[in-house]
């Protein structure tokens, strides 16, 4: 995004006017939506993006579209694409800039981090008390070496103290700056959140070592080393369903794969639509078998 098309986007986030679509949503948009929700829930990205092309194909104005569509490519990390995807969404609707966060960081993947700073810095203007705008914010402030990162942060976490995310960031920062104790809480914090996640692991093991808290960081390194051959595996099965998306045998050992990670929901779901087409696949009915037993996770 250029600075001109970010200036229009802030001016249209005041100015913009409710449209027909705002009163009165059309339920069929409504039920798309609701149905693509679902499918990225499940890591379905291929098929919400063939349904979104095909309705934005037909309805070019529904702005909801684009912005789903975006968030699905991004997804995929196929950045270029999604770029256009939230633009076109918000050249529709600017005020519905929040729901475009994935903008700024497909910017920074594609080396662009000038224009995801000034995203995220419009966000926040918008929207000073949204959580997600500050980690976006303060997340390309940190990777920048920017120490003005550290208050974007740790205002997130106090607009959302359970915001993993924003735990995470701090963390990284603190740890650039070699304040390992800080660091180690803000890691910990991230991983009441989301547990399974390696690369946070890693990091606390690093944060441990250096404060020459050797049990503690063998323990933690163990438990990176853990999750990252499980997380391995979700992603080449992830991998091989987007070149096969009918391969329901790599679905339900990715259900399974999930569920290793104690992401129950997700392996569920994935689980059921595997059996709604196969109701004898065993790894499936494995997988609601396991995720209905007593467990210790």
């Amino acid at each position: 995004m250029n600075v001109l098309a970010l200036g229009v986007l802030v001016a249209g986030w005041w100015t913009a006017s409710p449209t027909a679509q705002d009163a009165d949503p059309r339920p069929a948009r409504a039920a798309l939506v609701a149905d693509c929700v679902g499918l990225l829930k499940l890591d379905e990205t291929g098929a919400a993006i063939a349904r979104l092309e095909t309705q934005l194909r037909a309805d070019r104005e529904f702005a909801d579209g684009w912005l789903l569509l975006g968030n699905a490519l991004y997804l995929e990390k196929r950045y270029g694409a999604a770029i256009r995807a939230f633009e076109a969404g918000l050249r529709l609707e600017p005020r519905k800039a929040p729901l475009a966060l994935s903008l700024g960081f497909c910017h920074f993947e594609l080396g662009h981090a000038d224009d995801a700073e000034r995203f995220f810095a419009a966000l926040v203007e918008l929207q000073p008390d949204n959580p997600k705008a500050r980690y976006g914010y303060g997340f390309v402030l940190g990777k920048r070496g920017a120490p003005e990162a550290i208050a974007q942060l740790e205002r997130a976490v106090q607009l959302d103290p359970k915001y993993w995310r924003a735990h995470d960031a701090l963390g990284d920062v603190r740890f650039d700056r070699g304040e390992f104790a800080i660091a180690e809480a803000s890691y910990r914090e991230a991983l009441r959140g989301e547990g399974w996640r390696p690369s946070t692991w890693y990091r606390l093991g690093l944060c441990l070592q250096r404060q020459k808290k050797r049990t503690e960081a063998t323990q933690a390194l163990a438990k990176y080393r853990e999750l990252n051959e499980l997380v391995t595996r979700v992603d080449g099965l992830r991998t091989r369903l987007s070149a096969e998306p009918a391969d329901d045998v790599a679905r339900a050992q990715l259900a399974n794969a999930w569920l290793d990670l104690g992401q129950s929901a997700k392996a569920v779901g994935l689980a059921r639509l595997v059996l709604s087409r196969d109701p004898t696949n065993a790894v499936a009915l494995g997988v609601l078998a396991r995720a209905d037993a007593p467990t210790d996770r």
